[in-house]
C-alpha cells in the first residue's frame, strides 16, 4: 500500500517538474535570442551611421596633384591690335600641384602649354594701308607657349575657391607662310622688311583673377580664369578660359 501511495505522488509530481524544467530552457533560450537581437542591431546602427572625423569631411573635396584643360577667347591689343590680329581662340593643358592645403586657403605651382589661333589682315592689306614696319606680321597667326605659374586660392564656403595667378614663359610665334613665298613675295610687298617676329621667342608675363567650384563629382572641379599679358618683343593681351580639373 505505501509503495502504491508513493509511485501515484511520484507519478503525479512528474510533469509539473518537466513543465518547471521546460519553462528554465524556454526563458533561457528567449534571453540568448534577444541579447543576440540587441548585439546585431547595436552592430547595424553603428555600421550604418560611422562617425567620421573632421579630416574625412574635408577630403571630399580633393587637392593634391591635378590636370587641367582651358578653352576660351584671347586677343592682342596693343602693337597688333586693330585689326591686324583679331580677337581668337585659345586652348591650354595644364599640370600642377596644390602644395598648400588647407580649409581656408590653398597654393599650388603650375606648368602649362597653351595655343592660340588668330585671323589677322593679309600681308598685301597692310601694305596698302601703310602698316609701319614694327607692325607687319603674316596674317593668319598662331602662338604657342609654355608657362609657369603660381597660383593662390581662398575660401569663402567650402566649395568656392577665389584667388589669382601670376607667372612667366616662353612664346614662339611661328611663321605659317611657305619660306619661298615668304622671302619671294611677302617681303618685298613690304618694301624688303622682314620682320623678326616669326623668328625669335618672346617672354610672356601674365597675372589675374581665377574662380574655382568644387564639384559634388569626386575628384573634379571646374572654373574660369582670366590673365592680363605682356609679352616681351611682342605684345600686350588678355585671355579668359573656362576651365575643367581633375585632382589625383
Amino acid at each position: 500500500m505505501q509503495r502504491f501511495c508513493l509511485l501515484l505522488s511520484l507519478s503525479l509530481a512528474a510533469p509539473l517538474l518537466g513543465n518547471t524544467a521546460a519553462l528554465a530552457v524556454d526563458i533561457e533560450d528567449l534571453d540568448s535570442d534577444s541579447g543576440k537581437k540587441d548585439k546585431k542591431k547595436k552592430k547595424t546602427k553603428e555600421e550604418r551611421s560611422p562617425v567620421l572625423s573632421d579630416d574625412e569631411i574635408i577630403r571630399e573635396i580633393e587637392r593634391g596633384w591635378y590636370f587641367k584643360a582651358n578653352g576660351g577667347v584671347a586677343d592682342w591689343v596693343g602693337r597688333f591690335g586693330g585689326g591686324l590680329l583679331q580677337m581668337g581662340s585659345l586652348v591650354a593643358f595644364s599640370v600642377g600641384n596644390d602644395f598648400v592645403d588647407e580649409p581656408n586657403r590653398s597654393m599650388s605651382y603650375q606648368f602649362t602649354f597653351q595655343q592660340g589661333v588668330h585671323n589677322g589682315m593679309p600681308y598685301d592689306v597692310q601694305a596698302l594701308n601703310g602698316v609701319p614696319p614694327n607692325r607687319n606680321i603674316q596674317g593668319d597667326t598662331r602662338t604657342f607657349s609654355l608657362l609657369a605659374s603660381y597660383r593662390f586660392a581662398a575660401y569663402p564656403t567650402r566649395r568656392l575657391g577665389l584667388g589669382f595667378q601670376v607667372g612667366a614663359g616662353v612664346m614662339f610665334t611661328p611663321l605659317l607662310v611657305e619660306k619661298g613665298s615668304w622671302d619671294n613675295t611677302v617681303v618685298p610687298a613690304w618694301g624688303g622688311n622682314n620682320p623678326d617676329v616669326h623668328r625669335t621667342p618672346h617672354f610672356p608675363l601674365f597675372a589675374g583673377p581665377t574662380v574655382e567650384y568644387y564639384t559634388k563629382l569626386s575628384h573634379f572641379s571646374i572654373g574660369i580664369d582670366t590673365d592680363f599679358t605682356y609679352a616681351i618683343g611682342f605684345d600686350f593681351g588678355f585671355n579668359a578660359t573656362g576651365f575643367m580639373k581633375y585632382t589625383f
